[in-house]
């Protein structure tokens, strides 16, 4: 089974950016920072996952692979290519034309560099600020049968501020709004990608 664990990221607190950071993300979420204020789950009873977010660099059959694995109810869902060099963007894109009745919204935002990974999952969780938690994975994975529905179950336990796949890896997580206002983001610094976690 999955296990879901509490405990701490290696983080820090960025509330002081530069004038430039704070602009990219402001333009970076204009399009978003309004559509999860008021968003409602269509699903019924089922509490959807608000934001299941993902980035990207290279190989964007995965990325499509791990979509179409989706089984249960995601608000949003939300990639940003950090490629950077145009390589991908068509075939990111696509991802905009497949079918998932799982899925509410899906969001593409291209960077016109590779921020790292810390920056991109950082994104996310900025771009979604009132959302109470978000799932973040890598986009080459792809969720077996009854996953995701097993870490929203395990996500509205409100002792609960990390969730992970078996393994306890950072491959798949989930992260609750309150480890973010406790501990703060994760540090962009460590570029490109690993041990951000």
């Amino acid at each position: 089974g999955r296990s879901a664990r509490l405990g701490s990221l290696r983080c820090v607190d960025l509330t002081v950016t530069t004038s430039a950071q704070a602009e990219l993300i402001q333009l970076i979420c204009a399009e978003q920072e309004e559509l999860y204020y008021h968003i409602e789950s269509s699903y019924g009873d089922m509490a959807a996952i608000p934001v299941l977010g993902t980035a990207i660099v290279n190989a964007p059959y995965w990325l499509h692979r791990m979509y179409m694995s989706i089984d249960y109810p995601v608000d949003n869902f939300v990639v940003f290519n950090n490629n950077g060099r145009d390589q991908i963007t068509d075939k990111v894109d696509a991802i905009k034309k497949l079918s998932n009745p799982h899925v509410g919204k899906v969001h593409v935002t291209h960077m016109p560099s590779n921020i790292g990974c810390g920056g991109a999952w950082n994104l996310i969780i900025q771009c979604f600020m009132r959302a109470p938690w978000w799932l973040i994975s890598n986009h080459d994975v792809m969720y077996e049968p009854g996953f995701l529905k097993e870490m929203a179950e395990t996500m509205e336990d409100p002792e609960v501020g990390t969730a992970h796949g078996s393994g306890g890896g950072w491959d798949v997580f989930a992260l609750k709004d309150w480890m973010v206002q406790k501990y703060g983001v994760f540090d962009p610094n460590l570029y490109p990608a690993y041990v951000e976690d």
